[in-house]
């Protein structure tokens, strides 16, 4: 899967890995490892600084983009996660599951 990021960089994971590039110098920015479980969305925070993906797992995991290490994890979906994105200002983060719900869950205050 394939995802522009912020205008500038060019995001790909294989479902084991995120690996984002940046567009203007073709230097790869990040690759970072997401673990095993399959992944079917994902999106990159606008400060570039933590990510989240979604798959098969119902939860919500926010890392940080440089260890892979969760940060926050949410609870909520009764099915798969297949879309994600993060609000302008990085504070919210809105979710999409296979059980047809969408929730949005504020990151900070």
């Amino acid at each position: 899967m394939m995802i522009a990021f912020n205008r500038r960089a060019l995001q790909q994971t294989d479902g084991n890995n995120l690996k984002a590039w940046n567009l203007k110098t073709g230097k790869l920015i990040y690759n970072v490892s997401i673990g095993g479980a399959g992944v079917d969305a994902l999106a990159i925070s606008p400060d570039g600084k933590t990510f989240v993906a979604g798959g098969l797992g119902y939860d919500v995991v926010l890392r940080d983009i440089k260890t892979s290490k969760p940060i926050i994890t949410q609870k909520g979906h009764a099915g798969g996660i297949y879309g994600l994105a993060f609000s302008r200002d990085g504070k919210s983060l809105v979710s999409g599951s296979g059980d047809k719900s969408v929730k949005v869950w504020q990151l900070a205050p």
